[in-house]
């Protein structure tokens, strides 16, 4: 009896790891690194001054099975005020891109966490552990330096 018990057992926790699927990440060419940039600038912020909107990303991790990119974006509005550059308000935050291939990446939509006192319950349901942790421990001190660097030589 202890034997089959024991066999049991086996099969359903042989049984529960073949039906785990391993997440594909994406490769991304420097095609595709615009195509998600060209999205983040068109679709999440609105030009106050009728500037440019500008962002960076950090691609936190990915899932090809289950079309997703999960990063970390900083976008801003630049413009031309006299003499100097000036920014309006933008964001930074973790998204999550839903994929569509067709030869090309193409965005389809995106995820964002909600602010307040839903964000910490949307980041967990939004990204997997690995990206979660990532999070958590998020500088965005490289990422804001990569902004305001496009930025300056935007504005030459």
């Amino acid at each position: 009896m202890k034997n089959i018990i024991t066999f049991i057992i086996i099969l359903v926790l042989l049984s529960a790891c073949s039906s785990v699927t391993k997440s594909e990440p994406y490769t991304l060419s420097n095609k595709d690194k615009e195509i998600i940039n060209s999205y983040l600038e068109s679709n999440l912020v609105n030009p106050i001054k009728e500037g440019k909107i500008i962002s960076v990303y950090d691609v936190l991790g990915s899932d090809r099975n289950r079309n997703e990119i999960y990063i970390w974006t900083i976008i801003e509005e630049a413009y031309i005020k006299g003499e100097s550059v000036k920014r309006t308000s933008g964001l930074s935050q973790p998204l999550v891109l839903i994929m569509e291939e067709n030869g090309n990446i193409i965005v389809k939509e995106h995820k964002a966490p909600r602010d307040g006192t839903k964000f910490n319950s949307d980041i967990d349901g939004l990204f997997p552990k690995d990206v979660r942790e990532k999070i958590t421990n998020y500088n965005q001190r490289n990422l804001q330096e990569q902004l305001d660097e496009k930025i300056n030589l935007m504005y030459q």
